[in-house]
């Protein structure tokens, strides 16, 4: 397969020069199949919960045949970038995070593609380029890093640097606080962020960034990048950059400031699957316009000696009714579940007081009638046509907990849960995901149980 080749050649930069034009026909070469297990994602206990994490994709530059630059004192650059990427990936899962690697030894990362004859292919630099970008891609990683020393004929030239594509907002702001954190953690001079067609940050699918720790040209910094405190710097500097990258390109979550007081009666519901009196057998809670604005609550509770084939009638109880002119139907979204922990299934609903003024209105059974709704949060600041609910017991109390999918437009997507409080509120929401690629429109969801713990 044709491929088209440009060769850049940066003053402050010689350790990267290839860049390959995309493919005519997919990723891997006509002929090579991969042979090797998919990628390691490592990950500690406390990301075993459920995807709350950030998979962070690491590429140490070079390796095998490839030793990148040699600078002063016999320096090679692929063995610090191993070093350091292998500190990056302990300090990143004791956060939290979870972690892929495209080499964790001296090695070509192409070495796991084969040719029809079983013949491992080297030296070819699209090959071994178009690998580490699999690795990431593959992953569905959040975040791309490919970890580099500098090199310049100029003795004098210092810092460090962050490389990122094209016009990527995400990549550069990723870069930005790349670069700022290296340069804080060694003590250096911070170049700042540009931007350049690099293979691994053009095919990436995700925010990618190369980053140039210092020069192995300059004395003083290959003495301090070959040392074991200097490599721990640069690791931590990283590690730096990455968290404030995120505490900075995931929106926070809506303020919840002093509540206003509430309508008459506040607003209405829709229908619902539910067990409202804990016995065992699901029912239904239906929510019956009247017109005028007036609106009730009807609960179709399941009994035996149905004719049907299930053997069951539905004995439909009247639960609750709403003040005249206070329950558009029109302005809430609904979920059932057992926040109190009883046994019983209760109503929460999200009312649309315009713009972006929203409040849940709980709805807690007695297992005989719902009792009047009660506000269990406020937010000035979270638009209602851009939420969806579902709930359950996602940390395993006993008491089921809200789940909210909130789209911040494109294909920004966040994640909240609301967990009780003891008085029966809901406390401020956590923020668990965040995807700058994730279309909330072409989402649907689903709560599911399993081994005591709900997941989404």
């Amino acid at each position: 397969m044709k491929k088209r080749i440009h060769s850049l050649l940066l003053s402050s930069l010689l350790t990267l020069t290839l860049l390959v034009a995309r493919p005519a026909s997919g990723y891997i070469k006509p002929g090579l199949t991969e042979t090797a297990s998919p990628p390691t994602v490592y990950k500690n206990a406390a990301s075993n919960l459920g995807r709350t994490y950030k998979l962070v994709a690491i590429d140490p530059g070079h390796g095998g045949t490839d030793p990148g630059a040699i600078g002063l004192y016999s320096a090679v650059e692929k063995d610090i970038n191993l070093n350091v990427a292998l500190r990056v990936r302990s300090l990143l899962l004791a956060k939290g995070y979870q972690v892929v690697m495209t080499r964790t030894t001296d090695t070509d990362v192409n070495a796991r593609f084969a040719d029809v004859n079983g013949n491992g292919i080297r030296g070819e630099g699209a090959d071994e380029l178009q690998a580490r970008v699999n690795v990431a891609n593959n992953a569905n990683a959040d975040i791309f890093l490919s970890i580099h020393q500098n090199w310049s004929s100029n003795p004098y030239a210092s810092g460090a640097e962050a490389f990122y594509y094209g016009n990527s907002s995400q990549g550069q702001l990723l870069a930005t606080k790349l670069a700022s954190g290296i340069s804080g953690t060694l003590g250096s001079y911070n170049r700042g962020a540009a931007s350049a067609n690099f293979y691994v940050l053009l095919y990436t699918n995700m925010p990618a960034v190369l980053t140039e720790g210092g020069f192995l040209s300059n004395a003083i910094e290959a003495l301090t990048l070959l040392s074991d405190q200097g490599q721990r710097q640069e690791a931590q500097g990283i590690v730096d950059g990455i968290d404030a990258y995120y505490a900075q390109a995931s929106p926070p979550p809506p303020a919840s400031p002093t509540p206003p007081s509430p309508p008459v009666s506040p607003a209405p519901l829709a229908s619902v699957t539910n067990d409202v009196n804990a016995d065992g057998k699901s029912d239904a809670t239906a929510f019956y316009d009247y017109g005028g604005g007036t609106a009730g609550a009807w609960v179709f509770k399941t009994a035996g000696g149905g004719a049907n084939p299930l053997g069951l009638t539905f004995v439909a109880e009247p639960w609750w009714k709403s003040a005249p002119g206070n329950f558009d139907l029109s302005k809430v979204k609904t979920v059932s579940g057992d926040f109190n922990g009883d046994g019983k299934s209760d109503v929460v609903a999200l009312y649309n007081y315009g713009g972006a003024t929203s409040i849940f209105w709980l709805w807690r059974s007695t297992g005989s009638s719902y009792a009047e709704p009660a506000q269990v949060f406020y937010s000035p600041n979270w638009n209602w046509n851009n939420t969806k609910l579902v709930s359950g017991d996602f940390n395993g109390d006993g008491k089921d907990e809200l789940f909210a999918f909130y789209t911040y437009g494109g294909t920004q997507t966040g994640v909240f849960v609301f967990e009780q409080n003891a008085d029966g509120t809901f406390k401020y929401p956590r923020q668990v995901f965040y995807s700058p690629y994730w279309d909330w429109a072409r989402t649907r969801l689903l709560s599911v149980k399993d081994s005591g713990r709900s997941k989404v």
